[in-house]
């Protein structure tokens, strides 16, 4: 019978991190798994799952946990909307100055300007978006 409270205390625990997502409940439901384990095979001692589910917890959330919050953090932000295309590759249709011009970007056409110091940049050539200011790109020569 303690096995089975143990079992559902951790199913209990892995549901409730479905609403935070930091890791404590998921490694706390680790710990619960090893007590209800511990609470199947010497189902007379009583005390012994609860030793087991406090140091598998604190194991895990020392061990385990950190690696894993930078395993998900790695990237960073997204980049969202039309930030995204800031690095992007894009090809000249009309001649790109300071002042004018078109770029096509993944399928879509874009007023575009070319950097500060850039020469004009003719119909073809293959672009950078470097950033974007409203609804025009700055772009480089690749």
């Amino acid at each position: 019978m303690s096995a089975l409270l143990w079992f559902v205390a951790a199913l209990a625990l892995a549901a409730a991190e479905l609403l935070g997502a930091e890791f404590v409940l998921l490694m706390l439901a680790g710990g619960a798994l090893g007590a209800a384990g511990t609470a199947l095979a010497l189902p007379d001692n009583h005390w012994l799952p609860f030793v087991v589910f406090a140091v598998i917890s604190v194991l895990l959330v020392l061990v385990v946990r950190p690696p894993l919050l930078r395993y998900l953090n790695r990237q960073g932000p997204a980049a969202l909307g039309m930030h995204r295309i800031v690095g992007a590759p894009a090809t000249v249709l009309a001649p790109v100055t300071e002042h004018a011009g078109e770029v096509k970007i993944r399928g879509e056409v874009w007023s575009a300007r070319a950097t500060e110091g850039e020469p004009p940049l003719p119909p073809g050539t293959e672009v950078t978006v470097v950033r974007i200011s409203g609804a025009t790109v700055y772009v480089t020569r690749e």
